[in-house]
């Protein structure tokens, strides 16, 4: 199982938001990918920590751009415990949409 899966939808408008801000400086949408790969790795380090907005999803800031990122956390166990000691991931998410931070 791969740590972080991202539906199609969600796919697609990560690609145009990397393109929107390409377009408007560049590398900035480069920087924005960057951004939300640091957010993914926050996400499965601590899946728990974000803000829950309804019972399974959660919502979690991305950096320096006005963008939440929606997923939900599949977590999973091996063995008895989560396998902290080895660096191995002990959850999954699945980013589920993006939403825009209204200004």
């Amino acid at each position: 199982m791969t740590p972080f899966r991202i539906l199609s939808e969600a796919s697609e408008e990560l690609e145009a938001c990397v393109n929107y801000y390409n377009s408007q400086r560049t590398n900035l949408g480069t920087e924005f990918l960057a951004e939300f790969e640091r957010t993914a790795e926050r996400i499965l380090k601590l899946p728990k920590a974000a803000r829950r907005i309804r019972e399974d999803i959660r919502s979690k800031p991305i950096h320096r751009f006005p963008f939440y990122v929606l997923y939900r956390s599949l977590s999973f166990f091996r063995g008895r415990n989560h396998d902290y000691c080895s660096g191995a991931p002990s959850s999954t998410a699945e980013v589920l949409a993006w939403s825009h931070i209204a200004s």
